[in-house]
């Protein structure tokens, strides 16, 4: 396995539209990465680039010791022959081929014997829970059957490196959450080297090794799924990651808010232009003996969670509970923090505690 290496690439449409600005970045080999942003910020872009579907305007793409792409050489590797593995939003099945055939039309297309397609299918059924559907159509099999097929399609021909592009935005919530426990399991089996691309920040979480958070053409972090939900590097990532969002607050002087938490964080408050609070870190409590007080605005039961709006000297904030709150709509309540519940940015959206 291989490193796939991105130096200063570069891609604008039009000379007008720039949609990765500059991105050097290595994704380790064996590592599943998971490209997380909004739309528009440059992830299918990226991910296009290593495919070969899309060419750079400029910089380098490298897989190992392989060149896929250098504009100081013109290098350009056609995407057939980079052997990656890929798949898409639309599974695009071949609706008149069995799912044997779907499965091995790759190697159909490089000449494998029928010995040879035959017994890769055996394989690949085995591993995907296929067996005894090889003969039905694409229009016989259920959505989650047929992201199988698709993800046994795409490994027939033994990639180096699989690509994916929000491959389970089309299913229903039961069937993504037995997919994403596929795709790691498939992963943990192979340990082949994953870029799934996503916005959906609950897959990234819970299937990546190493998230990269994309914003406006460039990755603004990249690391361990904890580390940048715990200790997010910008403003940016810390708001795009968490569900409700982090409440921000200006770090006005003479703001009482401010001030409170302010006491809590250890950096100096010159230097500071927002602070960060999750919700989960915002304990409710009798009001007084030095808890912040707030009112509540909403109540939104989750069935797991109770996400609770308050208003915190005018200032709309959520906090996330495991318990039902105790006080109900339009009470006043108390608020205390979280020892580590507080985070500082300054003015340039950068994470004092992670810079420092």
């Amino acid at each position: 396995m291989s490193d796939v290496i991105l130096k200063n690439l570069v891609k604008n449409y039009g000379g007008k539209f720039l949609a990765v600005n500059d991105l050097s970045t290595t994704f380790k080999a064996g590592e599943f990465v998971c490209l997380l942003g909004p739309s528009g910020c440059g992830k299918t872009t990226t991910l296009r680039m290593i495919a070969g579907l899309e060419r750079p305007n400029s910089g380098e793409l490298l897989f190992g010791d392989k060149v896929f792409f250098s504009s100081r050489t013109g290098e350009f590797l056609r995407p057939e022959k980079r052997n990656l593995g890929l798949m898409f939003q639309s599974y695009a099945l071949w609706p008149h081929m069995t799912v044997e055939e779907n499965v091995v039309f790759g190697l159909a297309m490089r000449k494998a014997t029928s010995t040879e397609k035959a017994n890769r299918f055996k394989e690949l059924a085995k591993l995907f829970h296929l067996d005894g559907l090889g003969a039905r159509y694409p229009r016989e099999l259920s959505g989650g059957q047929q992201q199988r097929v698709a993800l046994a399609r795409m490994l027939a021909v033994n990639p180096s490196l699989l690509l994916l592009d929000e491959p389970l935005s089309n299913l229903d919530a039961a069937l993504r959450l037995e997919m994403r426990a596929e795709l790691k399991r498939l992963h943990k089996t192979l340990g082949c080297t994953v870029i799934f691309v996503t916005h959906d920040q609950l897959e990234a979480m819970t299937m990546a090794t190493t998230i990269a958070v994309m914003n406006k053409g460039v990755i603004e972090q990249m690391a361990k799924p904890m580390d940048i939900y715990h200790r997010p590097a910008t403003r940016f990532v810390a708001n795009f990651v968490g569900n409700p969002p982090m409440n921000m607050v200006g770090a006005a002087q003479g703001d009482d808010l401010a001030a409170w938490l302010g006491n809590a964080c250890a950096l100096p408050a010159r230097a500071v232009e927002t602070f960060g609070v999750r919700p989960e870190a915002l304990r409710m409590a009798a009001p007084g003996a030095g808890a912040m007080e707030a009112v509540i605005d909403t109540i939104q039961p989750t069935g797991a969670d109770w996400i609770i709006g308050l208003a915190v000297k005018g200032r709309p904030m959520f906090a996330l509970s495991a318990e039902p709150p105790s006080a109900v709509v339009g009470e006043t309540v108390g608020l205390t923090l979280k020892p580590d519940g507080v985070h500082a940015f300054d003015g340039e959206g950068r994470n004092l505690e992670v810079v420092a």
